[in-house]
């Protein structure tokens, strides 16, 4: 009986340590195999001193067998096989990954900065040539256009205007062209006059030339006639207020009579 129990017990170790080999843990299935020898020598002297039922020991050490294979089989599938290009890690254990430095990034290159600088003097030297070409003009361009007489007076307040700055700037002559009635007859006593000192005329003319600003605001308009408040100052002087009265004739508004404010 006891030969029995011995070779029992050398097979069951023999299979243990076979399952141990299969499920990856190599390095362990020695001392695995020490430890069910040693198992088996402690139960033999058990056995010994104390004998004990054939079947229930039989039971009891196919029991344990079955639980250190089973033990064997879920540390084997805890831990990671050599073939497992990505072995699980406990996210606790991970390593913390390093961000990279600044001279791994060389971020931005040397490259992008050329271009950029390259975009940009472009950009100036196109807003340079738009500008120069915008304000470059021939010295003809540079001339006022001629405007007539009968476009100044086609409004009620263009005419007043231009009446009050040519006789303000001493033009008498073509002031008349715009006046009628009783101013036209004050014109022509002032124009009388500067031909009687036609010196002192043409120095107080070019005083006031290109010193003059007017501006007017239509008070009023019936048909053919109408009232403008014209404003006139000379630099350097108080302005001056009028309330001219102009009435149309023909294409022209011709100024009838001026009233000071």
């Amino acid at each position: 009986m006891q030969k029995k129990r011995d070779r029992r017990a050398e097979k069951k170790g023999k299979e243990f340590a076979t399952e141990e080999v299969e499920s990856g843990a190599h390095r362990k299935s020695t001392k695995a195999a020490r430890a069910a020898r040693k198992g088996e020598a402690r139960r033999r002297t058990i056995d010994a001193n104390e004998p004990e039922d054939d079947a229930e020991d039989a039971m009891d050490r196919e029991n344990e067998a079955d639980a250190r294979r089973e033990r064997a089989r879920s540390k084997a599938r805890r831990r990671p096989s050599e073939s497992d290009s990505f072995p699980r890690r406990s996210p606790s254990r991970a390593k913390r990954q390093r961000l990279p430095s600044e001279a791994q990034l060389d971020s931005p290159k040397k490259q992008t900065l050329y271009l950029l600088g390259a975009v940009a003097a472009a950009t100036v030297l196109m807003w340079g040539a738009a500008r120069f070409a915008c304000n470059a003009h021939p010295p003809a361009s540079k001339k006022p256009r001629h405007v007539t007489t009968g476009e100044l007076a086609s409004t009620p307040k263009g005419a007043a205007i231009e009446l009050q700055q040519r006789w303000i700037g001493h033009d008498y002559g073509a002031a008349l062209e715009l006046a009628k009635g009783e101013v036209a007859k004050q014109i022509q006593r002032d124009l009388q006059a500067c031909e009687a000192d036609i010196s002192a005329c043409d120095k107080k003319r070019d005083q006031v030339a290109g010193k003059l600003k007017s501006i007017a605001d239509l008070v009023s308009r019936a048909g053919r006639s109408a009232k403008v408040r014209v404003r006139t100052s000379v630099a350097g002087e108080a302005p001056q207020t009028y309330l001219l009265e102009v009435e149309s004739a023909g294409d022209w508004w011709r100024t009838v009579k001026r009233t000071a404010e």
